[in-house]
């Protein structure tokens, strides 16, 4: 491993003559009594290991001497690569030495070289010893090629002096990161492989195929492309040079390999800290590689030298050894499942045993592709840089790499969504909606395939007027009536959930399936970590710009305002709904939805600063209604627009289909632009019996199969929540769903409605009233107050 390369460096000339001598004398013990308490002979071992985890290596040599004094145990270290090298090499010549211990990536190139010994059936191994995800990692279909010995895996390592805190989850990551706690993350594929449990991803699935085309994949992408437009994010693939940066105090948290800690320790001393990785969006945990130390046996050891070896390997796999391992605090942990680790155990190896849990260990059975997609030279680290640097999008690269896995490799691959899961009982259900007719039209149609496809059930359809659907639901629910699924906006999920009128479904809906969407798509289907729905397709705010007045699309807030000017209008909708994208730009706006207490107002001022200054230039045109915006752009009068797909039908009739794009709003200081996020998706009533829940969850996961999503696109203006459908050819849907992976989940209920009203009104005094921002803001946070203590002391009926 690179991390390792601060190495000895041995006399080459002088190690081979060492190597012949020990080869020449190391038979002592092949007609010995193994089984006895006199071993006798010599052992010849080379390592990788370096700094302290080699000094603890040594002496547990020299103590199994001590045990054994009939033995001799000579140890050398050398870089990874020298090692298999010279011991291809060597072997030919019958030369080489008894016992190895390496990393399970180069065990898996001495595998492939056979140079070591398959150990399937051997009478000294007793594979119950270990556990069995670090057995897999020296395991493929045709034996078992080492012992485990040691297990590391990436943690979050951070300076107290710094962050009283490391963050739990990625969002309180940003949030530190926006408050000046800089992070530094290496986006090699190994080392950022991590992210991808987090957001219920995985590499290869339960039948070994190729998983990454799922979502979960391109959503990390995702999360990382953004997280380059926010300063205090150092991303790079070089981790000497983000190491450094840790040990210098120019970033506080550092995402790395247990291995660095006792170089780290060294550096930082009492001030380095030690935690987990953050979760992801939904508390998934991350899911960084689990890596094995494995004791392998080279091929050119005779039978009595090997027996000598396992009879080294026996005692380092054993209690007391692996107990060392982890009491040195040198990063890494034990493999043998009956350690048991107390309490006083190193807070780094503590951390280390907490994070190895979530950790996924590469079997050496996919070890070959692996190192493919982890090689900085292969096709897909190019194409894989290229989706973090923006030159194109996650999706585009999924799509693209994944299949060419496939075709050059013989990569068997996932399906991009399960299967259809028929229910087990199938049943009739019925499901409420608001959707416009070509919508419904759609649907129908989707539902009359999945009652073909799964036998015996079947979805029935009403319309209810979407200004009535959430209380008429709850009130027929009440009642023990009303339909079995309610189709709509997450907004009225958190009422509904408060008046106990939808079926909770954490723990029945896959993760493989919920890691296919937007992750703010799925969370606001949750309300206090329980799911309550499965998203079907969201709504948001985007920038439109008339593809015949310019081709500049600005990339920043001042990069918008360059591109405006008397013949290039903006059309700019400022309204609290409207103007919310400015919050994440400007440093964040967070409110309790529990209290609808403002808990973070820090973009307020500086965003309503930036539009009142904005109003002043030649060519942009701030209204307090969107109807009036639009009348701009569908006359050809504005070159630009902010809006969302409700727009896309008008606009396309008065200026033509491909007369305009979609995307993303720009970004400010702190973040891209980020609007509200708003998801439409399918909740169960809380009185649907076993079989309606089932057959609706099923009929859920029909729906955003990819040929339904595409039957919906195709009505023009419904925006996937699915991040793997191809939308090429539609690309004014792309850029509200691109626009969408951005935006920002907000709950809906009273408190914000009422939020709302007040918001409006703050915009309307310091862009019509000439108030001053900070004055309006002032005035807002008052009311918002006021109105939260009033709602804290109204009686509970």
């Amino acid at each position: 491993m690179v991390y390792r390369r601060v190495f000895l460096l041995l006399q080459v000339a002088g190690m081979l003559f060492l190597i012949g001598l020990l080869t020449a004398c190391g038979g002592d013990a092949e007609d010995g009594d193994t089984a006895s308490d006199k071993l006798k002979g010599s052992i010849l071992i080379w390592h990788d290991w370096v700094g302290q985890e080699k000094t603890t290596l040594e002496e547990l040599l020299a103590k199994f001497e001590e045990l054994n004094p009939g033995v001799d145990v000579i140890s050398l270290g050398m870089e990874t690569e020298t090692l298999v090298q010279q011991l291809a090499e060597r072997s030919q010549g019958a030369l080489g030495p008894d016992m190895l211990v390496v990393d399970a990536d180069a065990l898996q190139q001495l595998v492939e070289a056979d140079l070591v010994q398959n150990l399937n059936g051997r009478s000294h191994v007793d594979e119950r010893r270990f556990t069995p995800a670090a057995l897999e990692t020296t395991r493929n279909q045709d034996g078992l090629w080492g012992l485990p010995f040691t297990l590391h895996t990436q943690l979050l390592f951070y300076n107290k002096s710094m962050v009283d805190k490391p963050p739990r989850d990625l969002d309180e990551l940003v949030e530190q990161v926006n408050a000046g706690k800089n992070i530094a993350l290496a986006t090699g594929f190994n080392d950022a492989f991590w992210g991808l449990g987090a957001f219920d991803g995985q590499a290869f699935d339960d039948q070994g195929r190729l998983s990454l085309g799922r979502g979960g994949f391109t959503n990390w992408l995702d999360f990382l492309q953004r997280a380059q437009s926010i300063p205090g994010f150092m991303l790079d693939e070089d981790r000497e040079r983000l190491r450094q940066a840790f040990m210098s105090g120019e970033v506080a948290l550092y995402a790395a390999d247990s291995v660095e800690l006792p170089m780290l320790r060294s550096a930082l001393g009492d001030n380095l800290g030690v935690s987990a990785l953050p979760a992801g969006p939904g508390q998934s945990a991350a899911t960084p590689v689990l890596e094995t130390e494995a004791i392998a046996f080279t091929n050119v050891a005779s039978k009595g030298e090997t027996d000598l070896a396992m009879a080294l390997a026996d005692y380092l796999t054993s209690s007391q050894p692996q107990l060392r391992i982890a009491t040195d605090n040198i990063g890494q942990a034990p493999t043998n499942a009956r350690v048991r680790l107390g309490k006083n155990i190193p807070p780094g190896t503590a951390a280390l045993v907490r994070q190895q849990r979530s950790a996924r260990p590469v079997g050496l059975r996919f070890r070959g592709i692996w190192n493919l997609l982890s090689r900085p030279d292969s096709t897909f680290s190019e194409g894989y840089r290229k989706a973090l640097a923006g030159v194109i999008s996650p999706n585009e690269f999924v799509r693209r790499t994944v299949s060419a896995l496939a075709d050059r490799y013989g990569v068997s691959l996932a399906p991009a969504t399960p299967a259809t899961r028929c229910p087990d009982s199938p049943a009739i259900i019925s499901v409420w909606h608001a959707l416009r007719q070509d919508e419904a039209a759609a649907l129908e149609r989707i539902a009359t395939s999945f009652a073909l496809e799964c036998t015996g059930a079947e979805v029935s359809f009403e319309y209810v007027d979407y200004n009535e659907i959430s209380d008429t639901f709850a009130e027929a629910v009440k009642s023990g009536q009303g339909p079995d699924v309610f189709f709509e906006s997450s907004r009225w999920l958190p009422p509904l959930v408060d008046q106990k009128v939808l079926r909770d479904v954490s723990g029945r809906v896959n993760a493989d399936v919920l890691q296919q969407f937007i992750p703010g798509a799925v969370e606001s289907m949750r309300q206090d970590g329980r799911l309550y729905g499965i998203p079907e397709s969201v709504t948001t705010l985007a920038l439109f710009y008339n593809r015949g007045l310019t081709k500049k699309l600005p990339i920043d807030l001042d990069d918008l305002l360059q591109s405006v000017g008397p013949n290039h209008h903006l059309a700019l909708p400022a309204t609290f709904f409207y103007g919310y994208w400015g919050m994440v730009p400007f440093g964040g706006f967070e409110i309790d939805p529990e209290s609808g207490k403002v808990t973070d107002s820090t973009a307020l001022e500086p965003w309503l600063e930036w539009l009142k200054m904005a109003q002043q230039l030649p060519g942009v045109d701030i209204y307090d209604s969107i109807t009036r915006a639009e009348d701009q752009f569908a006359a050809g009068k504005a070159t630009y627009l902010v809006s969302g797909p409700w727009s896309l039908a008008r606009l396309r009739k008065e200026l033509g289909t491909g007369a305009f794009g979609v995307v993303a709003l720009p970004a400010g200081p702190f973040g891209p632009g980020s609007p509200m996020l708003q998801v439409q998706g399918l909740m169960i009533s809380a009185a649907a019996d076993e079989a309606a829940v089932d057959t609706a969850i099923a009929f859920a996961e029909y729906l955003n199969a990819p040929e339904s999503q595409m039957v919906l696109s195709q009505t023009g203006s419904h925006i996937s929540a699915s991040v793997g459908l191809d939308l090429t050819g539609y690309s004014q849907i792309n850029g509200f769903r691109e626009q969408a992976k951005s935006a920002v989940y907000v709950i809906e209920n009273a408190r914000f409605i009422n939020l709302e009203r007040l918001g409006n009104e703050m915009y309307r005094q310091v862009l019509e009233q000439d108030v001053s921002p900070a004055d309006a803001v002032n005035e807002f946070l008052k009311a918002a107050d006021a109105a939260a203590n009033q709602s804290e002391t109204a009686p509970q009926e």
